[in-house]
């Protein structure tokens, strides 16, 4: 065995990536340089069709690459998202995935990315709920439909949080599933009734001068108790409108 073929062989044996590709704005790290390529081509395609939705505009390109590191396992995919803020600005960015490679670039892909772009609009942490609300929002529908499953468990068990506290929070509470849930229920609801830009320039808003004012302003409620209500009649129309049952038309 020649000594390269020994190095590339003790490196996967660790769990560690064995090869490199590099685009103009990702560098991605996986076992092998086709699924490297194949990550870094489909995030190139992932930022530019987020940034569309997102900001309605085609962002120009990073000045440091996102750091990607791929890991194809067969068991449930998972992901994480590190970024390091200075001045205003995003100085460090790196995704992890970890899981089967078609599962992780329609889902965890677009919703780490998305983390990345809101971190890199907002130059700092954006709210949790928003944070990964609008992630979900980026992912394949099936995700969206088990988080609108989920949250309909949680307000038959009356277990969410209100609205004024849930938007204030800036960090992960202790129910995250409700976190998840329920962060993706508003921004669902927020995004429906205008668009991307538009909640974005809510959550800048509501971060600088109060969410009231940011809800009157983009929305046109009044505070944040009328959202509230808006928002949670909106459910209780969808809930009755998936249980009504369908009424036949009866030959004459």
């Amino acid at each position: 065995m020649n000594v390269a073929l020994s190095s590339l062989l003790a490196v996967m044996v660790c769990g560690q990536p064995a090869a490199r590709h590099q685009t103009a704005n990702f560098v991605v790290l996986a076992e092998t340089p086709e699924v490297a390529k194949m990550v870094a081509d489909s995030a190139e395609t992932h930022r530019a069709d987020l940034a569309k939705l997102w900001h309605g505009k085609k962002l120009p390109a990073w000045s440091t690459p996102c750091r990607i590191e791929v890991t194809i396992t067969m068991g449930r995919p998972r992901a994480f998202t590190d970024l390091s803020y200075a001045k205003g600005k995003v100085v460090a960015h790196k995704i992890e995935m970890k899981g089967a490679l078609d599962e992780l670039l329609k889902g965890p892909l677009p919703h780490e990315l998305t983390h990345v772009l809101l971190g890199h609009h907002f130059g700092a942490q954006a709210p949790r709920w928003a944070d990964e609300g609008a992630a979900i929002l980026s992912e394949d529908e099936s995700q969206a439909v088990q988080q609108r499953k989920t949250f309909a468990e949680i307000l038959t068990a009356e277990k969410h949080f209100p609205l004024r506290p849930f938007l204030a929070m800036r960090d992960y509470p202790d129910d995250m599933r409700c976190l998840y849930a329920q962060g993706h229920s508003v921004s669902r609801f927020l995004v429906s009734a205008k668009d991307r830009p538009t909640f974005l320039a809510f959550v800048s808003k509501g971060l600088k001068d109060g969410w009231d004012e940011a809800v009157r302003e983009h929305y046109g409620y009044k505070d944040i108790e009328h959202l509230e209500k808006a928002w949670l009649d909106s459910l209780k129309t969808q809930r009755d409108t998936s249980v009504r049952p369908v009424r036949l038309a009866l030959a004459a």
